[in-house]
This record gives structure tokens, C-alpha cells and sequence, in this order.
């Protein structure tokens, strides 16, 4: 019975819940359409959560970690200059604008500076005639809105590449990611930060 002493049916009800803190989690990639993201187990490819991030022009996505918690930042496939930041359930936490370009972007996340549960967010854009890369990196403040941290526009020879963060280094690639082509580190100076080519 309820408080007022009228019968109350009671409902069981069984989920799954799972600890992302447990799991290798990576979020996955729409090229088309309705920018959808997967959150997969990468341990055995098993799909936890999907939630629509864009309307279209397909996503980018990738698992951050904010204060030891995981995060998902998420940029329009090609053309994009709006970066999201969603929790795991697929709720919009804050966004971020940043100057427009032609190219299609690469987005990665990982530890490049000292603190190991907060991680940044780096997205590229490589101007496919002229060779420019521009590397901007991100990271998100303590209410979950990203910030513009440092920026770099750096003359190359690349036409594809890939983009990986290894031990507090971004390392831009080619050949399948088999071959390094550039090394950089996020740096601090004063209050400021700075992307450097190693």
C-alpha cells in the first residue's frame, strides 16, 4: 500500500548496466547522414550505447576523459567547425566553436599534458593544395565546456595521414600509420599553452 493506504503495484524491472571505467571504450565514426555514434566495447565490438550527435553531414567521434570520467567529443564528418561534448547516454554537455575551413577534420583524444584523468581533444585540418596542417588542441573546463587551449599551422608534404596520442606525444602519420611525420608537444608557458614540432 501506498501512503494512503490505497494498493500499489510494484514493477520489477532487470537492465544491464555496465562501469565505462571498466571497460576499453571507442566511439565510432558515421562518414553520411544523420551523425549517429556508437559507443563499443573494443575488447569484444559489442555496441554499449548510439545517440544522434549531428542531423546530418555524419561524425567524428572520440572517448575523452574529463575529471576521470568519460566523456565523448564529437565534430561534424567533413566540414565542421563545431565541436560537442556529450556524456556516455548521449546528453549534450557543452560546445564549442572554432574558425571555419574548407578541409575535412581529424579529431583524436588522449593525455598530452600532466594530469592522467583529464584529457585533451585535437582536431586537424590538412589543406590538401598548400600542405598547411592546422593543429588545434582543446580541453574541457570543470562545467564540461570545451576551451581552446593552443593552436599551430605547420608546412608539410601530406596528402593522407592519420592522427595518434602516445605518451603525452601527438603523433601525425602516414602509411597506414605505420611511418611518424610529425611529433608535437603540448607545452606551458606562464598561463598559456603551446603546440611545438619536436
Amino acid at each position: 500500500q501506498d501512503a494512503s493506504g490505497n494498493d500499489e503495484a510494484v514493477q520489477t524491472v532487470q537492465c544491464k548496466v555496465y562501469d565505462p571505467n571498466n571497460y576499453n571504450l571507442v566511439a565510432k565514426h558515421k562518414k553520411k547522414g544523420k551523425g549517429v555514434v556508437k559507443i563499443v566495447n573494443k575488447k569484444n565490438h559489442t555496441t554499449l550505447k548510439t545517440f544522434q550527435a549531428f542531423s546530418n553531414g555524419g561524425v567524428r567521434a572520440a572517448v575523452v576523459k574529463v575529471d576521470d570520467v568519460k566523456r565523448v567529443a564529437a565534430l561534424q564528418y567533413k566540414k565542421s567547425n563545431l565541436l560537442k561534448l556529450f556524456d556516455l547516454n548521449g546528453n549534450l554537455l557543452g560546445k564549442k566553436k572554432f574558425a571555419k575551413q574548407k578541409q575535412r577534420s581529424l579529431l583524436v583524444a588522449g593525455n598530452l599534458y600532466k594530469a592522467k584523468g583529464d584529457e585533451e581533444i585535437i582536431i586537424t585540418q590538412l589543406n590538401a593544395s598548400s600542405g598547411e596542417l592546422i593543429i588545434r588542441a582543446f580541453n574541457v573546463t570543470t562545467k564540461n565546456k570545451p576551451k581552446a587551449l593552443a593552436s599551430i599551422t605547420v608546412s608539410t608534404n601530406l596528402h593522407d595521414y592519420t592522427l595518434q596520442i602516445k605518451k603525452k606525444k601527438l603523433l601525425v602519420k602516414t602509411n597506414k600509420g605505420k611511418k611518424t611525420e610529425l611529433t608535437l608537444k603540448l607545452i606551458k608557458q606562464g598561463k598559456s599553452f603551446q603546440l611545438q614540432v619536436q
